[in-house]
């Protein structure tokens, strides 16, 4: 979405709402795909980013899988079409019921968190009388303090995710006793908005060198889940992700191994987060002696984002007027929460009560987060 733009949204919209592009969401998916041209891949779209269905059924008829976390997210794909074939289903506490649910359906494969959760998929395989695929995502312990926002991590010591990999081997000398279990591959996702491709290089090769190992002893990979996390520009000094330097460290690990497996990836937030805006309404503009503030009838019940993470977004009036001056606003929501703020000393186009704003990039992790707190 263009920013520089007018959003042609009625003055009368019942606010705040979330409006998405189905087409945009489709421009980021097929610029995805072309930058993999050359792997043998599916692109799982990771659905707890956005779970519009009309968005997840337009991604789905356009080539994508569907990268899931629960039996909700399950349903919902194969109800707005996607084989199950082409769905993960990842989570570190998976529950029996979308462990079977799973099994049943005959999904591409299950990521699998701990040994302990491998044994449980093996009974409730064998109970079942079926046998599942699945993969063992791997925790690759990176040595790399600070890539992104400490509660997006996932692939560092003392995350809840993955199996450690120093307790790799041991976890496949217990898989070969799970008669009900085929093994595909690993799974290695190492967190979310992460711009920069080194992280991805790092974790790439610690994962080559594992595979190689694991291939000596006499397992063959199916697939390699190589995970999503990648980032997109919430601010112009944000980098520009480097899909081609990302694209050559696959490359390089599919070239070290002697194994022909189905690459797999799972975008969330550089599909969908662009693709969607939260437009509100000013309700009020209220100066006080330190602070202008402008109130908005959007809080963190619609997106959390701001209050949970620190996290920017840019915010601009629906109807642009350059002959309007600039002023500086804290925005804020309705909540009655001190933490439920948008943007502090924001310089934007002068408001004033019943314009229509856009919060930019809400299309991941916008809508799916929100709630009824304040019973709003």
């Amino acid at each position: 979405m263009n920013n520089n733009q007018n959003f042609h949204i009625p003055k009368n919209t019942q606010t705040p709402c979330y409006i998405y592009s189905s087409k945009q969401a489709i421009i980021n998916l097929q610029f995805f795909q072309k930058q993999l041209k050359e792997i043998d891949n599916l692109i799982a779209f990771s659905v707890k980013s956005c779970n519009n269905k009309n968005i997840v059924r337009y991604l789905i008829e356009n080539g994508s899988g569907i990268d899931c976390v629960s039996l909700g997210e399950m349903k919902l794909a194969i109800k707005c079409g996607c084989n199950p074939q082409k769905i993960v289903l990842a989570g570190v506490g998976k529950t029996d019921d979308e462990i079977s649910f799973a099994i049943q359906n005959q999904i591409l494969q299950i990521n699998v968190e701990s040994t302990e959760e491998m044994l449980i998929i093996q009974s409730i395989a064998k109970t079942l009388g079926k046998n599942v695929n699945i993969a063992l995502r791997v925790n690759p312990h990176l040595k790399v303090e600070s890539y992104t926002h400490e509660k997006i991590t996932t692939g560092k010591i003392g995350n809840k995710f993955g199996i450690d990999i120093t307790d790799i081997p041991a976890t496949l000398e217990i898989l070969k006793t799970c008669n009900n279990l085929i093994f595909n591959g690993f799974s290695c996702h190492i967190g979310s908005q992460i711009l920069d491709v080194s992280l991805f290089e790092n974790a790439f090769d610690i994962l080559t060198d594992l595979i190689k190992e694991t291939e000596a002893k006499g397992f063959d990979f199916k697939t390699i889940d190589f995970g999503g996390g990648i980032g997109i520009q919430y601010t112009k000094d944000d980098a520009i992700f480097d899909y081609p330097r990302y694209a050559n460290a696959v490359k390089k690990c599919l070239n070290a191994i002697k194994s022909k497996p189905l690459s797999i990836f799972e975008p969330g937030r550089s599909i969908s987060a662009n693709a969607g805006i939260l437009v509100s309404k000013v309700l009020y503009i209220k100066n006080t002696s330190h602070t202008k503030f402008a109130i908005i009838d959007a809080g963190m019940h619609n997106l959390i984002r701001p209050a949970m993470y620190g996290a920017f977004h840019e915010i601009i009036p629906v109807e642009l007027d350059g002959n309007k001056p600039q002023e500086t606003y804290t925005i804020v929501g309705p909540i009655c929460e001190s933490s439920d703020i948008f943007a502090k000393n924001y310089q934007m186009q002068a408001l004033q009560r019943g314009n229509l704003v856009a919060i930019l990039n809400a299309g991941a992790y916008g809508e799916v987060m929100s709630s009824n707190y304040n019973i709003r």
